[in-house]
């Protein structure tokens, strides 16, 4: 018998580790491989419970709730139910409500039930009492990458309704009959999901793989049975390029957002790992860490889903705002990240010191707040708290902890600057930080969502503000392209880079301080079609020269150019 996987002790009742076993032990008689996947290590703090019990899934900071409420009913099959020898899939399984009512509804007919989370798969073997079924074949089950087992995908298809949008390009793949994947993605941010649309885009079939939470050898295993040759990644973490390399892979990695960790020095070869990041600066980095193929790629906008929106009734009251921005407070943010550099303090000077310390530093960081657009935090944590860094980063090799005091200056920055423009009538989305401003004139409007509810915002009129992080003024933003995208008008900080990416003045607006921002948002809001007619020229600007499409044949190219100078 095959030794089984453990349950956590605070699982609810409904989640029984012997329940697990018993058809672990069926599955095994059929299926020997995939019981013993299912027994190695797998994350789980990505699934919680509310307060009524409901399983949650924590996807890209949202909740979703995952467990079928009411009358546990088939979903509807995407397609017309065909031949009934011909079996049936059920995609995603929650905890398992869509095979409890596959196999009453349809006795007869043959299932397979697939799931991409090893996780979950477990908590369905533990709730359900499914060894008849997996005994007698009526019930398959299929993880990862099986999808590609050859199984016949003629019969009817039910989505699981929630997980449905999760597993959305394994879906496609599945209607396809697709026998294969070119591409893993990793999964992540938001941004996932617009590069693995282009990839789709450019022919390829594109399968998701998460790897902070598959064991190495579920994701070994992945690589095997997809035959994918190529992996994309948003961000670099550590051990990527290793672990690539090993499965034989080509990596693309396009690095778009900030990291409160420095780059290790690479353990082996970065021969088939090319890094695109979004910061000249961060080459160099790069490349003193080993990596051969660096190269800067800026952000971009996906066309495709950022498109100019007419808005009337409801939409134009709610969004035809005339001065916006859109973004976090990183109110939060800086108020755990503050509290994480006096806990270093502490621990290097002493718990006494902690006053102190708090005292000296809040000084600090208000001599950054009256800079907001010159960054000159790190000369100073750097001259005054040396001791701290030196023994923050020999406890933790790869940490720095002046990018936590960085976010916080960041923090401060977009408050002055957002705040300055309360007497202008400025409406801000995001977090419910920017409530602070609320004294100042500042009209907060709650979350954003960020599929059709930015294009909306983005396409209300008036002026659309773009307010950097402080300690990353060589950038082009990822709002500017969807601003211009979305055909709204954008005022940006001025920089290098946006001089060589777009046509100051004429595709878009910029400041250099908050005196020439106040300035300008006065300028537009008084001569409304000068900034339209700015807004079309950005418009078409992004579409010709800054899709994520162009972003991703500049990657697609680079390997292909490599890969002939070889």
């Amino acid at each position: 018998m095959e030794s089984h996987p453990t349950l956590p002790a605070n699982l609810p009742p409904r989640f029984d580790a012997r329940r697990l076993a018993a058809n672990l032990d069926a599955l095994g008689r059929v299926n020997r491989a995939l019981a013993r996947r299912l027994a190695w290590p797998c994350g789980s703090d990505h699934v919680g419970f509310g307060p009524d019990g409901a399983l949650v899934l924590h996807w890209r900071r949202t909740p979703l709730r995952i467990d079928l409420e009411g009358p546990r009913e088939l979903p509807a099959p995407r397609r017309p139910a065909g031949d009934a020898t011909s079996p049936g899939w059920l995609f995603g399984l929650g905890q398992g409500e869509p095979i409890e009512a596959a196999l009453a509804s349809d006795p007869t007919r043959t299932w397979i039930a697939w799931e991409r989370d090893p996780w979950l798969l477990r908590l369905t073997l533990a709730r359900l009492d499914l060894t008849d079924a997996i005994r007698s074949g009526r019930l398959q089950f299929a993880l990862g990458t099986d999808l590609f087992q050859g199984r016949a995908t003629d019969g009817p298809i039910h989505v699981h309704p929630t997980l449905g949008q999760v597993y959305g390009r394994e879906l496609r793949l599945l209607e396809a009959g697709a026998g294969s994947a070119d591409v893993l993605l990793a999964e992540g941010g938001l941004f996932v999901d617009q590069l693995g649309a282009a990839l789709a885009r450019r022919g390829h079939s594109v399968f998701t793989v998460d790897l902070e939470r598959l064991s190495l050898e579920e994701l070994s295993h992945g690589v095997r049975e997809s035959g994918a040759r190529k992996l994309f990644a948003i961000n670099y973490t550590h051990g990527l390029a290793e672990f690539a390399a090993e499965a034989g892979l080509e990596l693309f990695v396009w690095e778009i957002d900030p990291s409160l960790d420095e780059l290790r020095p690479l353990a082996g070869s970065s021969e088939r790992t090319r890094i695109f990041t979004y910061r000249a600066a961060h080459v160099a980095e790069f490349r003193a860490s080993g990596f051969e193929h660096v190269q800067h790629l800026p952000l971009a906008a996906d066309t495709e889903l950022r498109q100019p929106v007419a808005l009337d009734g409801a939409d134009k009251q709610r969004y035809g705002v005339p001065l916006a921005f859109v973004g976090s407070s990183m109110v939060a943010e800086a108020g755990q990240y503050r509290a994480a550099f006096l806990d270093l303090c502490a621990a290097v000077r002493g718990e006494s010191s902690r006053a102190a310390e708090a005292t000296r530093l809040d000084a600090l960081l208000e001599r950054q707040r009256a800079r907001p657009t010159s960054y000159q935090l790190v000369e100073w944590i750097e001259r005054i708290y040396g001791d701290v860094l030196e023994a923050a980063r020999a406890a933790a090799p790869g940490s720095n902890p002046i990018r936590l005091l960085a976010d916080v200056a960041a923090a401060d920055k977009r408050l002055v600057l957002v705040g300055a423009l309360g007497s202008r009538g400025i409406h801000v989305w995001g977090d419910s930080g920017w409530d602070l401003l609320g004294e100042f004139g500042v009209h907060y409007r709650g979350p954003a969502g960020h599929q059709r509810e930015l294009n909306r915002i983005y396409s209300g009129g008036g002026v659309q503000l773009d307010v950097n992080r402080i300690y990353q003024p060589d950038i082009v933003t990822m709002r500017v392209f969807d601003v211009l995208a979305c055909g709204g008008f954008c005022l940006t900080e001025h920089g290098r880079e946006l001089d060589a990416l777009f046509d100051v003045g004429a595709e878009l607006d910029s400041y250099r301080g908050p005196e020439e921002l106040i300035a300008k948002v006065d300028h537009y809001l008084a001569h409304p079609d000068e900034a339209r007619a700015i807004a079309a020229r950005g418009l078409a600007a992004v579409r010709e020269r800054h899709s994520i499409d162009l972003r991703l044949d500049a990657m697609l190219r680079a390997q292909a150019s490599a890969l002939s100078a070889a």
